[in-house]
Protein backbone atom coordinates (compact mmCIF):
# COMPACT_ATOMS: atom_id res chain seq x y z
CA UNK A 1 0.00 0.00 0.00
CA UNK A 2 1.32 3.46 -0.91
CA UNK A 3 0.30 6.96 0.14
CA UNK A 4 1.22 10.41 -1.11
CA UNK A 5 4.09 12.14 0.65
CA UNK A 6 3.22 15.25 2.65
CA UNK A 7 3.66 18.49 0.69
CA UNK A 8 3.67 16.60 -2.62
CA UNK A 9 3.82 18.66 -5.82
CA UNK A 10 0.59 17.43 -7.38
CA UNK A 11 1.31 18.87 -10.83
CA UNK A 12 4.65 17.07 -11.02
CA UNK A 13 3.04 13.92 -9.62
CA UNK A 14 0.32 13.95 -12.29
CA UNK A 15 2.97 14.38 -14.98
CA UNK A 16 4.74 11.25 -13.73
CA UNK A 17 1.45 9.33 -13.56
CA UNK A 18 0.99 10.02 -17.29
CA UNK A 19 4.23 8.07 -17.88
CA UNK A 20 2.89 4.97 -16.12
CA UNK A 21 2.04 1.97 -18.29
CA UNK A 22 -0.93 0.73 -16.29
CA UNK A 23 -3.73 2.40 -14.38
CA UNK A 24 -2.97 4.40 -11.26
CA UNK A 25 -5.79 4.85 -8.75
CA UNK A 26 -6.27 7.00 -5.66
CA UNK A 27 -8.63 5.40 -3.15
CA UNK A 28 -10.01 7.71 -0.48
CA UNK A 29 -10.50 6.71 3.14
CA UNK A 30 -14.24 6.57 2.31
CA UNK A 31 -13.59 4.00 -0.42
CA UNK A 32 -14.02 6.29 -3.43
CA UNK A 33 -11.74 5.30 -6.31
CA UNK A 34 -10.27 7.94 -8.65
CA UNK A 35 -8.34 6.99 -11.79
CA UNK A 36 -5.32 9.31 -11.74
CA UNK A 37 -4.95 9.15 -15.50
CA UNK A 38 -8.29 10.95 -15.76
CA UNK A 39 -8.23 14.72 -16.14
CA UNK A 40 -11.47 14.92 -14.15
CA UNK A 41 -9.80 13.13 -11.23
CA UNK A 42 -6.95 15.66 -11.39
CA UNK A 43 -9.48 18.48 -10.98
CA UNK A 44 -11.19 16.75 -8.06
CA UNK A 45 -7.91 16.20 -6.25
CA UNK A 46 -6.73 19.76 -6.90
CA UNK A 47 -9.99 21.14 -5.47
CA UNK A 48 -9.50 19.23 -2.20
CA UNK A 49 -5.70 19.64 -2.12
CA UNK A 50 -5.93 21.94 0.91
CA UNK A 51 -7.41 19.07 2.88
CA UNK A 52 -4.26 17.18 3.88
CA UNK A 53 -6.28 14.46 5.61
CA UNK A 54 -7.94 13.64 2.30
CA UNK A 55 -4.65 13.43 0.43
CA UNK A 56 -2.51 11.78 3.10
CA UNK A 57 -5.02 9.11 4.11
CA UNK A 58 -5.84 7.95 0.61
CA UNK A 59 -4.03 5.04 -1.03
CA UNK A 60 -2.22 4.96 -4.37
CA UNK A 61 -2.50 1.70 -6.29
CA UNK A 62 -0.75 0.89 -9.57
CA UNK A 63 -2.07 -1.93 -11.76
CA UNK A 64 1.49 -2.44 -13.07
CA UNK A 65 4.01 -2.98 -10.24
CA UNK A 66 6.79 -1.40 -12.34
CA UNK A 67 4.89 1.90 -12.28
CA UNK A 68 5.75 2.38 -8.59
CA UNK A 69 9.31 3.09 -9.75
CA UNK A 70 8.02 5.94 -11.90
CA UNK A 71 6.13 7.63 -9.03
CA UNK A 72 8.50 6.64 -6.19
CA UNK A 73 9.52 10.25 -5.47
CA UNK A 74 5.91 11.17 -4.65
CA UNK A 75 4.70 8.22 -2.56
CA UNK A 76 5.69 6.29 0.54
CA UNK A 77 4.98 2.64 1.22
CA UNK A 78 2.93 2.04 4.35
Amino acid sequence: MHQLKPEVDLIAFFQEVKKCHGDVHFTTSDGDNLNLKSQLSHYVIMIVANNNDFLLHGNICCSDEADYDIIKDYVVEV
